[in-house]
């Protein structure tokens, strides 16, 4: 009877039930639309994470009515979360452990999907392939946190989270609108989500911000007193330079700027072992306490020799002092009962009393006037005028250095000048001897060349000859040094006259070579003219005296170059200057030594061995420099012992 009964109402039933679900789902999916375009008013305007976070809590329930909702936060160190953090509403299982290579998380980052529970189970029993086991894993672990569905929450910067919710309370699944409509939600919320995490992130910037600016106003206006004396002091430090001037601006500054009664500074006359009154601030009142002084301030001191006197005992302990009355600081300079007139005056109560220093060095000291107690005087002022003080000893000691500077200035500036005179004398003293001694030395070589050539030659034995000889060495040696002596007083007189033209390297190269090339061959050294393989450019030269520089680069080479060694000339054109090297195979120079080749009397190692075999003056390679100074060229060399040297002058071209 029942199945009779069941078949014969089936169809209606099933057709009954079919368009009563049809209406009821119309109208479910209508609200579910509504909904959501409530829910994304309610994300636009939510910018609270809490509030926003509630908001689609109540959506999601209302309208899908599961069990629970979780929201899970992934780590960011930007916003300073660094660990899952999870906000849940509902029995899920908070003890499940996140973790970033948790096997979900790892999933959600890849795929930025929605993971339904039911459906990849079903798609899990329906396929065998290596997404299979993935499947299932995902299966497994979204049980142990009992959700049905994974919603990722994507943002600008990847997922800040994900979305876990359990099953509906009716039991049923999740149908395809439901999972549309998390699809549409996850890009709203990720993104809502991502700005409500910044908006707290700015707003708790913005609290901290605001707490520390009203620290620090508060701070601030305690130090803008403090930063004001310190300017003013450091423009006094930067802008004056007379010790007088330095110490006056200071005790102003005491008074215009710090705004106490009123400072003195009294700085140590070693001359006469005092403390000696220096400035005084200039305050009205303190014009008033100058009429009242006996004599002038400056003549007002205390002997160092006074052992208990106050100041005396601070300059030994350098310990602050704090001294009520001016009696003890200013007797016996002034009467005690002029001190008690001046205190009264002033009405100072206090007065704190600093010794003046820098850099460990005792320069005396400076007394502040207060016109209260010290209790009175906050920690801030305290280090106030305790950096000011500092302060203060640099600057007068600045000042002292200047003032002994400028003093001595003026010693050297007089002994400039008299050495300035000592050196145009000097000058002179060359000068006229050395033409003194050149007129008898070229008569001496006259008459020996005559003992030794033409018709008056004299009949000698062997070691005569060799007398002879040696004399005519050192006449001749001794006129080069004459020669050379004078050159050396013109070019540093200013006295050098060259007469430029535009000459040929060429030419200028081959003359000289060929007057050398007889004591080349004496000494069985080979000598070289590499020729450029083009013309050169003429050159401004004054030729006698660049013949003089080539000469004596040549001379060197051959002094220096033992037999069956070379030495080549070559000129090069480079830029705008002519490059005319000498380059030897003789001995060689010490790095160490060529700094010094170019200096007057220049001595290098075994250098007077040397001078003593080659007969040098030691003044030929300064005239070369000076001499291819002159001419607006450089000389140089390059050198390694035992191979030889390369000595280098360039000439200015003749400008087209």
């Amino acid at each position: 009877t029942l199945a009779f009964i069941s078949a014969f109402f089936y169809r209606p039933l099933l057709s009954f039930i079919r368009n009563s679900t049809d209406a009821v789902l119309f109208q479910r999916e209508y609200s579910r639309e509504e909904l959501l375009k409530e829910l994304g008013k309610t994300v636009s305007e939510s910018i609270d994470l809490t509030i926003l976070i509630e908001n689609i809590k109540d959506v999601l329930l209302q309208v899908m009515h599961m069990k629970f909702v979780a929201f899970v936060f992934f780590p960011e160190e930007r916003i300073g979360l660094s660990k899952f953090e999870v906000e849940s509403f509902g029995p899920f299982n908070k003890k499940y452990a996140f973790q970033s290579d948790n096997f979900l998380v790892s999933t959600l980052n890849q795929t930025s999907e929605v993971l339904v529970r039911d459906e990849l189970k079903r798609r899990a029993e329906d396929i065998e392939s290596p997404a299979k086991k993935n499947m299932e894993t995902i299966v497994t672990e979204m049980d142990k946190i009992g959700a049905q569905v994974l919603v990722p929450l994507p943002a600008s910067k990847g997922l800040v989270g994900m979305l876990a919710l359990g099953e509906k309370g009716s039991g049923d699944a999740y149908t395809t609108t439901d999972i549309q409509t998390l699809e549409t939600l996850m890009y709203q919320a990720g993104t809502a989500i991502e700005n409500a995490r910044l908006y707290n992130e700015v707003k708790s910037f913005s609290q901290k911000l605001q707490q520390e600016v009203k620290v620090a106003t508060t701070d601030l206006v305690d130090k803008n007193k403090f930063l004001n004396t310190l300017r003013r002091l450091d423009q006094i430090i930067m802008n004056t330079l007379d010790l007088s001037s330095m110490c006056q601006k200071i005790v102003d500054t005491v008074s215009w700027e710090m705004g106490y009664a009123g400072g003195l500074i009294g700085l140590i006359d070693k001359k006469n072992n005092l403390i000696r009154a220096q400035a005084l601030s200039d305050a009205p009142i303190f014009q008033k306490v100058k009429s009242l002084l006996p004599k002038d301030l400056r003549d007002l001191a205390i002997s160092l020799n006074d052992e208990h006197h106050v100041l005396v005992q601070l300059l030994k302990d350098g310990e602050m002092k704090v001294v009520p009355r001016m009696a003890a600081l200013f007797t016996p300079a002034i009467s005690y009962d002029l001190a008690e007139k001046i205190q009264g005056l002033t009405k100072i109560k206090t007065n704190l009393v600093y010794a003046l220093s820098a850099k460990g060095k005792e320069l005396g000291i400076i007394i502040i006037g207060l016109t209260k107690d010290y209790a009175e005087v906050s920690e801030r002022e305290r280090e106030l005028i305790q950096a000011f003080v500092e302060q203060a000893g640099i600057a007068v000691e600045n000042a002292t250095l200047y003032s002994e500077l400028e003093q001595i200035n003026k010693e050297l500036n007089q002994a400039n000048v008299h050495l300035k005179e000592l050196d145009k004398m000097k000058d002179e003293f060359v000068s006229i001897a050395s033409h003194e001694l050149r007129t008898p030395m070229t008569a001496i070589k006259g008459y020996l060349w005559m003992l030794d050539s033409g018709k008056h030659k004299l009949k000698m034995g062997r070691r005569h000859a060799e007398y002879l000889e040696r004399v005519k060495a050192s006449t001749e040696r001794l006129i080069n040094l004459v020669n050379d002596m004078l050159d050396v007083s013109r070019i540093e007189g200013g006295r050098m006259q060259l007469n430029i033209k535009n000459g040929v390297a060429e030419h200028m190269i081959s003359g000289v070579l060929a007057e050398i090339m007889p004591k080349a061959l004496e000494k069985k050294i080979d000598l070289i003219f590499e020729r450029p393989k083009s013309p050169l450019p003429k050159v401004r030269i004054d030729e006698n005296r660049i013949r003089e520089v080539l000469m004596n680069l040549l001379g060197n080479a051959l002094k220096f170059t033992p037999e069956n060694g070379k030495i080549t000339v070559s000129a090069r054109k480079q830029g705008k200057m002519v490059n005319i090297s000498v380059v030897d195979t003789g001995k060689g120079i010490a790095r160490n030594d060529i700094p010094k080749l170019f200096q007057k009397f220049g001595r290098l190692e075994h250098s007077f061995a040397l001078i003593s075999e080659t007969s040098g003056t030691g003044l030929g390679l300064y005239i070369t420099k000076s001499l291819v100074g002159l001419h607006g060229g450089k000389i140089w060399v390059k050198s390694t012992p035992g191979k030889g040297s390369t000595f280098t002058f360039s000439l200015r071209v003749v400008e087209e």
